[in-house]
């Protein structure tokens, strides 16, 4: 018969892997959020310095297929309260009186209205919205930015159908300056 002290030793040493293994699973959970927080808090950084670029790589108009837009430059440039935007458009106009018809694509450059920003710390996303009147066409833009960069801009018209875009968000180069 074994003696109770030996007992002791091998069902700790039977049950000390299982619970360092525990340990070592809440300590990487721990860390993948410390990780995603941190590119989070850089991302949130950029967007409050008011100096970022939303790239579009895919779009959605309102009835249709995704397009892949890779390659064509497709972007909306924000410095300050100011923006830049060049965006493909496929979808339906409502009246012959659209701002930029001889190109048919969204295309303003100016100051942002109604501007607004919403940060959920939980989700780690940020919204991003503002309006910018051009001509006889008035815009509403809201911009949802993820943890990593990752973006999604939806375009509202006064004249046309809405349509969406996917892409990234990146730091607004000197050469880009919407100003």
């Amino acid at each position: 018969m074994m003696r109770p002290a030996l007992i002791a030793i091998l069902l700790l040493l039977m049950t000390t892997p299982v619970a360092i293994g525990q340990v070592d699973s809440l300590s990487g959970r721990q860390l993948r959020n410390f990780q995603k927080d941190q590119v989070y808090n850089q991302i949130k950084d950029l967007v409050e310095s008011g100096n970022f670029q939303f790239v579009a790589v895919w779009g959605q108009p309102q009835t249709g297929g995704r397009l892949d837009l890779n390659g064509n430059n497709n972007y909306v440039r924000i410095e300050e309260n100011r923006v830049d935007t060049f965006l493909q458009y496929f979808g339906r106009v409502y009246n012959g009186r659209i701002a930029n018809s001889n190109n048919g694509g969204i295309l303003f450059k100016g100051d942002m209205e109604n501007w607004e920003v919403r940060y959920d710390e939980k989700k780690r996303k940020i919204n991003y919205r503002f309006t910018h009147k051009t001509g006889p066409e008035t815009y509403e833009l809201i911009m949802r930015i993820g943890a990593g960069g990752g973006a999604s801009v939806t375009v509202s018209s006064s004249a046309r159908d809405f349509m969406s875009f996917d892409g990234y968000i990146e730091p607004l180069k000197a050469a880009d300056n919407p100003g």
